[in-house]
């Protein structure tokens, strides 16, 4: 019974110990996306624990993938006699500090491109970004005032579907060929959304646009259209 009692004692802290990292990992990840937006990210979002664990398993993928590629090449060159730098050849402090340099800087460098080349393509299913397509309903007055950045309409009192890269309770964050827009949700009656012909072409353009405008760094914040 205490053997029982231990395990599962175990088992919670395991679990507590994994959803703090996954969190603490997926706010990272969703930090550094909307950093390059304009956007700062809500804290307490159950999304950031299935970020984490789609980075995780991802690094853990690439990492045996990488160390299995390193396996060939060594048995490869043990095989035709190649010696190579006793640095990464030989076990010891030295070597040991040059690898685990190696493997922060390759960890640092895995976080960044997973933030904005492999993040924004995962679906929000599994804790990733990938964009949404939406046409917004306001007034008359708002779809005029929308219209100066270049976001058309198909009615009095709808837009045409525009990409957007974020949405949380307040905000939505809406990505132009050349700029990005942060819109007050509660500024406006509602945001449409509803599948045609064409999406998966329309989305793959919207991660194009979105990538666009991060490298590019710009952003154009809208606290009230009506003003």
């Amino acid at each position: 019974m205490a053997n029982i009692e231990k395990k599962i004692e175990l088992i919670g802290k395991s679990l507590a110990i994994y959803a703090t990292s996954a969190y603490g990992l997926g706010f990272f990840v969703w930090n550094i996306y909307l950093q390059f937006l304009g956007v700062t990210p809500n804290l307490f979002q159950g999304i950031y624990i299935l970020t984490g664990t789609c980075f995780i398993l991802t690094y853990i993928g690439l990492y045996g993938f990488a160390k299995l590629i390193i396996e060939i090449i060594n048995g490869l060159l043990k095989f035709f006699h190649i010696t190579i730098s006793p640095i990464f050849a030989e076990k010891g402090e030295i070597s040991n500090f040059i690898r685990f340099l190696c493997t922060i800087v390759v960890s640092i460098f895995f976080v960044y491109v997973f933030s904005i080349y492999l993040f924004p393509a995962n679906h929000s299913y599994f804790g990733g970004a990938r964009p949404k397509l939406v046409s917004i309903i306001a007034n008359e007055d708002q779809i005029n005032f929308l219209q100066q950045f270049g976001i058309k309409k198909v009615s009095g009192i709808q837009t045409a579907i525009v990409c957007t890269a974020y949405e949380d309770n307040e905000n939505i964050v809406v990505v132009l060929e050349d700029r990005i827009l942060s819109l007050k949700k509660d500024e406006f009656k509602g945001f449409a959304r509803l599948p045609y012909d064409g999406e998966y072409k329309d989305i793959e353009k919207c991660k194009d646009t979105i990538l666009t405008n991060i490298m590019g760094w710009r952003k154009l914040i809208i606290e009230n259209p009506n003003k």
